[in-house]
């Protein structure tokens, strides 16, 4: 009797889900000033933001509507979300090749490295991989039965998941190469229906498509400038970098396993078409990010989409060799890595690590840094405004001060003053200079002589160190600006 069981599989689900709500709750960690960010955006509800698509704003903005704006309300989404993405790779598998391959493909999806340490932190990956596991069970749907309502379901789907990030793009051309590479693609997509499928995606991306032609294509433009394509060319450390880093997103034997699979389909083709689609939407994203490092740069979760798809992919692949004790493993390795990583996190303010490989450090220590811009506020003030040139101490120190800003302190704002706004902050809360105002800077990279010039006194006030590890310090540095000089 197999322990595997559509009973057992949603039980782990479900097990998972509750102890990665309860380690949120539980963790010590502040948010990472990108995730501040997510959150500044969710209280004003649009169809696109400065860098990102919006789902992740509505994301949430539904899940504070629920428990309040703590730490762990505002990451309680990702558990939720990849427990549901968990249950549409078991559906789309199952759809595609049988149960059992569906059965592993949902364990083996939950238990990814990736998935256990993005289950702490809001992202835009988690709604990403999320709806896109949606969109390979409507395809299978589509696949069997090409109805109207199954081809509109799958547009949606894609909709969705490009309103959460455009990564979801990689996938839609998985989709075309499919059709390129085999008869059964094509088959799949010509067929009347598929209007169905364009439409429907169409109509859910149409508005944060006019959201950018409004605002110049801001977002469009972000992502672009994110590739930093203009870097010094062929960076190959930076490569192998993100190649090894993906062993780490996606697990040794699962990562081996799928490029041995790419491999046999180039060499042997005798996998199933379903198989090379699987390829397509995975294969080329990892390679194709590992390029982009070759020549700029890329962070380890840029290919995480391929892995939606790569998962029931490699799970084939290791059943139809008679390889369970390998997927076993996998999972078993997995989960006690993801445990400990949970028992870390418990316990990130205590642990001294070593300098370089301590996963916390950009994640603690916010609260105290903005009691310190409060002290010196109540001992220095008063002041017309708080200004930083730094939009990560800037977004930080917009959600902890949340409670201060405008009623007990000044108001915070983003300097900027030429060229096209850097960040979503220059657009939301540009300084405007008033005369005679009495201005605190703060920022963590020294005395602003640029920005001093702009006043008609400048004074560096303080400078103080707020400790993060006992190897690590987080240095902010304090000056008094008084009578702006006019735009």
């Amino acid at each position: 009797m197999t322990l595997l069981t559509r009973q057992n599989l949603f039980l782990a689900i479900a097990g998972l889900t509750v102890l990665r709500l309860a380690t949120l709750a539980a963790s010590p960690l502040d948010l990472f000033p990108d995730e501040a960010q997510y959150w500044d955006w969710s209280r004003e509800l649009a169809w696109g933001y400065f860098s990102k698509p919006p789902l992740v704003g509505w994301v949430i903005h539904a899940s504070t509507a629920v428990c309040g704006d703590g730490p762990a309300c505002i990451r309680a989404s990702s558990p939720l979300l990849h427990a549901l993405g968990a249950l549409f790779v078991y559906l789309a598998a199952r759809r595609f090749f049988n149960e059992e391959t569906g059965l592993w493909s949902g364990l083996v999806y939950l238990t990814l490295p990736g998935i256990f340490f993005s289950s702490g932190f809001v992202s835009t990956d988690v709604p990403l991989l999320t709806m896109l596991a949606g969109a390979l069970w409507a395809l299978a749907r589509y696949r069997e039965d090409a109805g109207w309502g199954n081809a509109a379901l799958l547009g949606l789907f894609f909709g969705i998941a490009f309103l959460a990030k455009y990564a979801a793009l990689f996938a839609l051309g998985g989709l075309i190469l499919w059709a390129l590479l085999t008869r059964e693609g094509r088959g799949v997509f010509l067929r009347l229906p598929t209007v169905a499928a364009a439409g429907s995606f169409l109509a859910v991306i149409a508005n944060n498509i006019l959201w950018n032609r409004e605002n110049g294509f801001i977002t469009v433009s972000h992502t672009a400038d994110n590739a930093n394509w203009g870097a010094e060319l062929l960076n190959p450390g930076k490569a192998l970098e993100f190649f090894g880093a993906q062993f780490g997103v996606f697990g040794p034997i699962l990562l081996i396993s799928l490029f041995a699979l790419t491999v046999r389909a180039i060499r042997r083709r005798d996998v199933p078409g379903v198989v090379v689609l699987f390829l397509a939407m995975s294969v080329p994203v990892v390679l194709g990010i590992t390029g982009q490092a070759l020549v700029s740069r890329a962070h380890a979760n840029w290919a995480a989409s391929a892995y939606v798809a790569a998962t029931p992919a490699v799970v084939w692949f290791l059943l139809e060799g008679g390889r369970r004790k390998w997927l076993a493993g996998s999972v078993i390795l997995h989960s006690v890595v993801g445990l400990g990583l949970y028992v870390f996190t418990l316990g990130a303010n205590s642990w001294s690590l070593i300098p370089g490989v301590d996963p916390f450090h950009r994640v603690v220590a916010w609260q105290q840094t903005a009691d310190t811009v409060k002290r010196v506020i109540a001992t220095q003030g008063p002041f017309d405004v708080l200004l930083s040139d730094d939009r990560r101490l800037t977004a930080a120190l917009v959600y902890e001060l949340r409670d201060y800003e405008g009623r007990d302190g000044p108001p915070l704002r983003m300097w900027h003053r030429d060229g096209p706004p850097p960040n979503h902050y220059a657009i939301d809360r540009p300084y405007v200079p008033q005369a005679g105002e009495r201005v605190l800077f703060v920022n963590r990279f020294g005395f602003p002589d640029g920005i001093a010039t702009q006043f008609a006194e400048a004074e560096k006030i303080a400078e103080a160190a707020i400790p993060i590890r006992p190897w690590r310090d987080r240095t902010l540095h304090f000056s008094i600006l008084e009578d702006p000089n006019a735009p």
